[in-house]
């Protein structure tokens, strides 16, 4: 055994911990049989072909690394994330000193409960979203105007599509556009779902949404950054990758994320604003590293493309830091 100096020395330095949210890949339409039953949809075709795809192409992108000394991949206690997590690793053929497929460091000390949806343990408020999606339709409430509009267009019934639309919000968003399809021509069906899907996310994550989905992962991401990277042992790279849900990363990117204007980062207002609401293998990535003077730095990508942190987030990451 070496001199306590001499074991310090070499942790600290050229660290790198990549953080990948990544939701899961496209699923089956929920059913009425599902919901009695209280199945959880399997995956499809489509979005196993895809999730393969993502492995292949995200997991060897500009940002994420060729070689990591140690990798961990998980999911929720929903098999269509732990599902997804195979699919991609399969697609990335990732190897490393260290590979845990289902598991994650520092067990029940944070991870595992960052990638559940909320602390309280509920998945979402449905009578919430519910609430929203009426919410979004109503006089002045974002849509109305536009909707009606492309119904006169189009020789659609208003009241019918709008309905239609309500009811696959408070079940499925994620038929909305084969929904529209039936209703406009493709490429308005697939610019109209898009924009109900981030109008819907603006309205119901609200300030009370975020501190909820936000809590576990803040805390999960300080402790790497303020405890994790300066012990790490020098010159080393580690990849967590965690399979969650669509509500988990679009609290994260309202609660943390901004984007630049001049001298100043402002808070993200809408989800169009970063390319619409997470869909299927969205992804945020949080790059958090030490160089070889001990010098933090914490990056944060959504869907490869880099935003800031908000400046509140500065002092949690970077304690001596002054707002």
């Amino acid at each position: 055994m070496g001199h306590p100096e001499a074991k310090e020395s070499v942790r600290g330095t050229n660290v790198l911990i990549d953080v990948i949210f990544v939701r899961h890949a496209e699923r089956e339409p929920v059913t009425p049989e599902m919901i009695a039953e209280r199945r959880s949809p399997a995956l499809t075709a489509q979005g196993m072909g895809r999730a393969r795809e993502w492995g292949r192409s995200v997991l060897h992108s500009n940002h994420v690394e060729s070689h990591y000394d140690r990798i961990f991949f998980t999911g929720t206690s929903i098999p269509r994330t732990h599902h997804t997590v195979q699919l991609i690793d399969e697609g990335a053929s990732l190897t490393a000193k260290v590979k845990k497929t289902g598991q994650v460091p520092e067990k029940g000390q944070g991870f595992d409960n960052t990638l559940r949806l909320r602390p309280d343990g509920k998945q979402w408020n449905n009578q919430k979203i519910i609430a929203a999606g009426e919410k979004i339709f109503q006089e002045g409430g974002g849509l109305s105007s536009e909707m009606s509009a492309l119904c006169n267009q189009y020789g659609q019934d208003y009241k019918a599509v709008v309905a239609a639309i309500q009811k696959a919000i408070a079940t499925d968003n994620s038929v909305l556009p084969a929904l529209l399809e039936r209703h406009f021509p493709p490429q308005t069906a697939k610019d109209m779902a898009l924009k109900i899907a981030s109008t819907l996310y603006d309205t119901f994550i609200d300030p009370e949404e975020v501190r909820l989905y936000i809590q576990n992962p803040l805390e999960y991401l300080k402790r790497l950054v303020l405890g994790t990277l300066p012990n790490q042992i020098s010159n080393t790279s580690t990849l967590i990758m965690g399979v969650t849900h669509d509500f988990n990363i679009a609290g994260i990117i309202k609660g943390m994320l901004g984007k630049r204007n001049g001298d100043t980062v402002e808070p993200i207002q809408s989800f169009m604003d970063v390319g619409g609401a997470p869909d299927y293998l969205s992804y945020l990535h949080f790059k958090l590293k030490r160089d070889e003077k001990g010098n933090t730095t914490v990056d944060v990508y959504y869907n490869g493309v880099k935003y800031e942190l908000l400046p509140e987030m500065l002092p949690i990451f970077f304690p001596s830091h002054e707002q």
